[in-house]
């Protein structure tokens, strides 16, 4: 189920895109639900639970309260990682958010209705492609979705898996053997009886300890320290030559 949230204080246009996106999406065969929103304030109230509820963002730029730009550099912050496509009625602000990797601009009083459609397909492309790089978990009757980039370790405690992100923490019910075979073999290792790391955040390795993004310090096992340090310069190399 495509999630596509529409955020404009007007009305008429507000109405106009969400009918344009829903027919579209529907034409290339995906189940869609639209979210629409009258000011940046709702929006971000609304994504403030959960950031990646939303896989495609339309965002005017010209509001009243928080604009576009600063509606979506809050998203960013906390860890909103959905396409997001500027709606504005001025390319003035084209230079102001860089920062925010939006996918495109749209300009209201010349774009056509072909555009907006042809915009959105590469959108819907760029979420398919990014699904593959999410974990997805049940927490109770919630699915949820976190960036594999945004997660820095795993723990198991008290039966649950801890998942603590750069910004959250969050849990469910998993054993580490089920997901160890759920992550990506190439950035998540187990470095404990208890964790498993993202060698993305790994800044150091000590005798009994690794130290991850932001200072976070997590216990080695003795029997998992010559298997992090092969693995971990295997991941250099590899980053290196793909970068």
């Amino acid at each position: 189920m495509m999630r596509i949230f529409l955020c404009d204080d007007n009305k008429i246009l507000l109405e106009k895109y969400t009918r344009l996106v829903k027919n579209k999406v529907e034409e290339i065969g995906r189940e869609v639900q639209t979210f629409t929103f009258g000011s940046g304030e709702e929006l971000i109230f609304a994504l403030s639970e959960d950031p990646n509820l939303a896989d495609i963002i339309f965002l005017d730029i010209l509001m009243e309260g928080k604009n576009g730009i600063e509606t979506a550099r809050e998203l960013r912050k906390i860890g909103c990682f959905a396409e997001i496509i500027f709606l504005t009625s001025s390319e003035e602000f084209v230079f102001d958010s860089f920062d925010i990797s939006p996918m495109h601009y749209l300009l209201k009083d010349s774009v056509s209705d072909e555009k907006v459609c042809a915009v959105l397909t590469k959108a819907v492309e760029a979420v398919d492609l990014r699904e593959k790089e999410m974990f997805v978990f049940r927490n109770g009757s919630e699915i949820r979705r976190i960036p594999y980039a945004n997660i820095r370790y795993f723990e198991v405690r008290n039966r649950k898996i801890h998942i603590f992100t750069i910004t959250d923490e969050d849990e469910f019910y998993s054993t580490l053997e089920s997901l160890i075979e759920a992550l990506p073999e190439k950035t998540f290792i187990r470095v404990h009886r208890s964790y498993v790391i993202n060698m993305r955040h790994l800044e150091r390795i000590s005798k009994d300890t690794v130290v991850l993004s932001g200072g976070v310090e997590i216990p080695l096992g003795a029997t998992y320290v010559q298997g992090l340090k092969n693995r971990f310069a295997t991941y250099l190399t590899m980053s290196l030559t793909n970068g």
